[in-house]
């Protein structure tokens, strides 16, 4: 079992085979998007105005971790956006702001280490599932690069 903080760069790693967990490994994670010092977390702040990138995925892959962030779009774009609009996420220009900034990136651990990192897949689509062996199924149906009658998954191997 695993776990992350909402805030920070670590990976949490328990044994769950007894009655209770046991913490395992502490991994710290590193990757050029995300800065190496947390910030302070502010619970009255708004949380639309932070530019820090949070977790967003962890998913047993193989015999380790995909850990997923997304970058986010800066927030004097996100202040100027808001300005136009209070429904500023359905403008145009919102949807080239997050094609822009707003790009998914995966930190794979195995063996209680960061082995790498996975800043673009090799085919269209977003993660949808991982598996013990290592498979990663990518799904090319919630925005394919073209309109299709039928649904595209991609299986892909990670490799050491």
């Amino acid at each position: 079992m695993a776990l992350l903080p909402t805030v920070g760069n670590q990976l949490f790693i328990f044994d769950f085979s007894g009655e209770r967990p046991v913490l395992e490994d502490t991994v710290q994670l590193t990757h050029r998007y995300r800065p190496e010092v947390a910030p302070e977390v502010n619970l009255d702040a708004q949380r639309w105005l932070e530019d820090y990138p949070l977790f967003t995925d962890l998913r047993v892959c193989g015999e380790g971790f995909l850990v997923g962030f997304y970058t986010r779009i800066p927030s004097d774009v996100l202040k100027e956006l808001r300005a136009k609009s209070e429904e500023y996420y359905k403008l145009p220009e919102f949807k080239e702001a997050s094609a822009q900034y707003a790009k998914p990136h995966y930190m794979l651990v195995q063996g209680g280490e960061q082995v790498g990192v996975i800043d673009e897949l090799p085919v269209h689509g977003g993660i949808n599932f991982a598996d013990e062996d290592g498979i990663i199924y990518v799904n090319d149906n919630q925005d394919p690069k073209e309109e299709r009658n039928y649904n595209v998954f991609y299986k892909l191997k990670v490799k050491d």
